[in-house]
C-alpha cells in the first residue's frame, strides 16, 4: 500500500498551480447533504480562478484525506456540534501550508489576516503588561484601563502586531471561507 502522504502532494500541487490557491484565497463551500443522524455532511468546495468558478471538492477530499461522495459531489465530513465547513477549510489550509504562512499585515476588513496568533499575542501582551505594572507597584484592581493601555505599548514594543511577512506557525488560518 502506498504511503498516505504520497497521494496528498498531487492534489495540493494542483490546487496551487492549476487553481491558484494561495494564502488569502477564499474557498467557497456549500452543504449538499446531511445524514439522517446528523453525524456527517457532504460539503462541496469551490474556488474562483480567473473569473470562473471551479468545483475542487475531489481535490480537497484527497488533500485532507477525507472520503469523496461521488453521488452528491462533495467531501464527506464526519462530526457534529461545530461548523463542519470551517473544519474542512481549516484542514485544507493545514494541508496546503503545513509549515505556516506569512501574515498579510491587514488587521481589519474582508482581507484581514485570520491567524489565531493575533488573538494569542494580545493575551500575551496583557500578561506582560500586568506583570510590569505589578512590579512597578500599581494596584491593578482599580486600573484595568491602565493594563489595556500598557498592553498596546507592549504589543508594539514586542512586535506582536499585524506585521506583513511575519510567519504564523499554524497554516490552518491561511485560507478564507465563503458560503454559496
Amino acid at each position: 500500500m502506498a504511503n498516505k502522504n504520497d497521494r496528498l502532494d498531487p492534489s495540493v500541487d494542483r490546487l496551487r498551480k492549476v487553481y491558484g490557491v494561495r494564502a488569502g484565497s477564499t474557498i467557497y463551500t456549500t452543504v449538499k447533504h446531511v445524514s439522517r443522524s446528523g453525524m456527517s455532511r457532504t460539503i462541496a468546495a469551490y474556488v474562483v480562478h480567473k473569473g470562473t468558478v471551479h468545483d475542487v471538492s475531489y481535490l480537497v477530499a484527497d488533500a485532507i484525506g477525507a472520503r469523496f461522495d461521488r453521488d452528491r459531489g462533495g467531501v464527506i465530513m464526519g462530526g457534529c456540534g461545530m461548523d463542519m465547513t470551517f473544519a474542512m477549510v481549516y484542514s485544507l489550509s493545514r494541508s496546503l501550508f503545513p509549515k505556516g504562512h506569512r501574515c498579510n499585515g491587514i488587521d481589519s476588513g474582508k482581507h484581514r489576516c485570520l491567524s489565531n496568533d493575533h488573538n494569542n499575542d494580545y493575551g500575551m501582551a496583557r500578561t506582560i503588561a500586568r506583570r510590569e505594572l505589578e512590579d512597578a507597584g500599581v494596584n491593578l484592581t482599580a486600573s484595568q484601563s491602565l493594563v489595556t493601555e500598557r498592553a498596546a505599548l507592549v504589543t508594539e514594543r514586542e512586535g506582536l502586531t499585524y506585521r506583513k511577512g511575519r510567519v504564523h506557525s499554524d497554516g490552518g488560518y491561511a485560507l478564507n471561507r465563503g458560503s454559496l
